[in-house]
């Protein structure tokens, strides 16, 4: 993803004259942009819901399996039950995954200091352009970390995959054996 440069923008929006039309128009697409990202984030935390829940579910399903507590009697062979410890540690990281992504939140929105300038109150354009920058840092700020986050949700949805394909390989194994 490629970012709109900030120190670059500060210089035009200080320097040009800017026809006021053209800075509304701005403010609205800055405010669609936090909109965005706002959906963005609820989208990975939806995501990151889903994956926590079916972890959980795998990592009962791991624990409480006849491999790892075999009944009396029953012994499991060597590869299975590294096969299995392999399977929990990957649904482990998965929930660790889940749970560093939830951490992460977005907070960067703009303050009262941003917005209330009053060095700019005699100028209404110059206040829009101070909101046009408060605006386009809190966006690139919140891109970042929900970037983080995103990050996050791949790996604990690839992590509980794999565990998925060690327990479904072990299955067909098990199966194929009988």
């Amino acid at each position: 993803m490629s970012e709109v440069n900030s120190r670059e923008m500060t210089e035009v929006l200080t320097r040009e004259n800017i026809p006021e039309e053209t800075l509304e128009e701005l403010s609205e697409f800055g405010s669609i942009m936090i909109s965005e990202v706002l959906q963005r984030v609820t989208n990975i935390d939806t995501k990151l819901i889903s994956v926590l829940a079916l972890s959980a579910a795998m990592l009962g399903f791991d624990l409480l399996s006849s491999e790892i507590l075999p009944e009396a009697g029953a012994v499991s062979s060597t590869p299975t039950r590294y096969a299995l410890f392999l399977a929990v540690v990957l649904v482990v990281w998965s929930l660790i995954s889940c749970y560093r992504g939830f951490r992460i939140i977005i907070s960067q929105w703009p303050s009262e200091r941003d917005w209330l300038v009053v060095s700019r109150f005699a100028a209404p354009v110059d206040l829009t352009k101070t909101h046009l920058l408060a605006l386009l840092a809190a966006h690139q700020a919140n891109a970042r970390v929900c970037g983080e986050k995103a990050k996050h949700a791949l790996y604990a949805q690839n992590a509980l995959i794999a565990s998925a394909l060690v327990i479904g390989a072990i299955c067909i194994v098990r199966t194929l054996a009988i």
